[in-house]
């Protein structure tokens, strides 16, 4: 029986439903910015109290807590890296947030979301597991332009590439393929990963980030554009799940539940559970398969109220 040491760690920057168990570590980002202004304004001090109460933060040990405002959530990715020891050394480590988790198989006991007998015995055989994939005409690098409207800016992808030229000269070509084809991988920077993968993947991306950083430090940005090496890490984690499939690791893809949208989907009709229970046992191939899914999310729903 497969017994894997797992860490998921779940970003927070405000109070929300606290999802904490032996798989899940909740962990504050920005913890050494928390008190200057965000994008939600100023947090108060009740709210402040509550995150220094019930989760770690990104600012111990060798960390960027400073740059969360420009790094988003990479600032806990790089804690995890850095403070690996800290997290007891697992075997697998994972990311997601406060508001968006993984679709897995949820535990029956009370106080765990994850089944994590389940969990590991999908782990043992992979190396990554992620969003699913997705398409947009032209790719990577089209659906970055596309966003403009919420404040992307096509010049850091642009600058970016350019990094990676410079950095890593004998996979830029293929980079630059897999940029523009129609597959993407899942956005987020969610995943679970393996112990050397996860290594593997920060020592790529974080030389890449932090001189993207410096490079675009005096860049005149508008208060809405200022996580763009955020954004842009997401497309990079994108890549580096292409790459995966292309150097053949072994890749598995899980849907991602917006969490809020779907408690509020359940407040609104109490029947939906039940409906999609009996249609996903009396419908066949795609529709049994769609039903089931819609099925699990709802229990993991519930199980994630519960959780507080």
């Amino acid at each position: 029986m497969v017994s894997l040491n797992i860490r998921i760690l779940v970003g927070y920057h405000k109070p929300a439903r606290l999802l904490k168990d032996k798989c899940l570590t909740p962990i504050h980002l920005g913890r050494s910015v928390a008190k200057t202004a965000s994008k939600d304004g100023i947090i108060s001090e009740k709210d402040y109290q509550w995150l220094l109460n019930n989760m770690i933060g990104d600012n111990t040990g060798d960390n960027i807590s400073d740059k969360n405002r420009y790094y988003n959530e990479m600032t806990g990715i790089y804690w995890a890296w850095k403070n690996y020891d800290k997290l007891d050394n697992p075997d697998y480590i994972g990311f997601m947030h406060y508001r968006r988790i993984f679709n897995l198989d949820f535990s029956d006991k009370k106080n765990e979301i994850y089944n994590k007998h389940e969990l590991s015995n999908r782990l043992k055989n992979i190396d990554i597991l992620c969003g699913n994939f997705w398409k947009h005409k032209g790719g990577i690098y089209q659906h970055y332009y596309d966003s403009e409207f919420y404040g992307h800016k096509i010049e850091f992808l642009d600058k970016a590439l350019l990094i990676i030229k410079k950095l890593y000269p004998d996979s830029y070509n293929k980079i630059n393929e897999l940029v523009h084809q129609e597959d993407m991988g899942g956005f987020c920077n969610m995943f679970i990963m393996k112990r050397d993968i996860f290594f593997k993947y920060c020592e790529w991306i974080f030389p890449i980030l932090n001189t993207l950083y410096e490079e675009m430090k005096d860049y005149k940005y508008q208060k809405h554009e200022i996580r763009n090496i955020g954004w842009v890490s997401e497309r990079l984690t994108s890549i580096y799940f292409l790459l995966a499939k292309h150097n053949s690791l072994n890749l598995d893809e899980e849907s991602i539940i917006a969490l809020d949208q779907l408690i509020e989907q359940e407040r609104l009709s109490k029947f939906k559970k039940f409906r999609y229970k009996i249609l996903s046992k009396i419908t066949f191939g795609k529709k049994r398969i769609k039903y089931k899914q819609k099925y699990k999310q709802l229990r993991m729903c519930e199980k994630c109220q519960r959780f507080q």
